[in-house]
């Protein structure tokens, strides 16, 4: 199998919010982050099969691009977002959605926990080059968890937000 090179992207700006954004933008945006978040996962795909890193200098810059867009992500959702959502859903009398968006809330906050965790702990080359075998581990439980929790908040998140801010 051919190895795909990693390559790294350029940051972009961020939306404003889901109350700026009465057309849908925002989603838009953050299905957007999900595709961009799965796809740099499924580029490590054939260093954690193999569990044989080429270039390391390259796999750390790659991984601190997986990094800084999971927690610009999850810090958006955290400030923006899940917010919003429960300002709109009870403005429009939608309290119904509250528990459920509490619910996605704690989650979130699990899940960023682990994911910060993860990239603290192997935040330097040596890091990974120490313990290969539990950064592997480590990546495969984040992944899970990642894609775990992109996959709820399509299926479950996206819903409400169509109900509150689209009319």
């Amino acid at each position: 199998m051919e190895r795909q090179p990693l390559r790294t992207e350029e940051p972009r700006t961020r939306h404003p919010g889901p109350e700026k954004s009465p057309e849908g933008g925002f989603i838009k945006e953050m299905e957007e982050d999900h595709g961009r978040i799965k796809k740099l996962i499924k580029e490590f795909e054939p260093v954690v099969s193999s569990r044989v890193i080429e270039d390391m200098v390259l796999f750390r810059k790659k991984l601190k691009e997986l990094e800084d867009v999971v927690v610009e992500h999850l810090k958006m959702e955290d400030e923006l977002f899940y917010q919003s959502l429960k300002e709109k859903a009870i403005e429009k009398k939608q309290d119904g959605f509250l528990p459920v968006i509490d619910l996605y809330k704690e989650s979130m906050f699990v899940v960023s926990r682990k994911v910060l965790s993860f990239f603290s702990r192997y935040r330097e080359e040596e890091d990974i080059s120490v313990d290969p075998e539990g950064f592997f581990s480590s990546f495969k439980d984040i992944r899970y968890e990642i894609l775990k929790r992109i996959s709820k908040e399509e299926r479950g998140l996206f819903y409400i937000y169509g109900t509150c801010f689209l009319d």
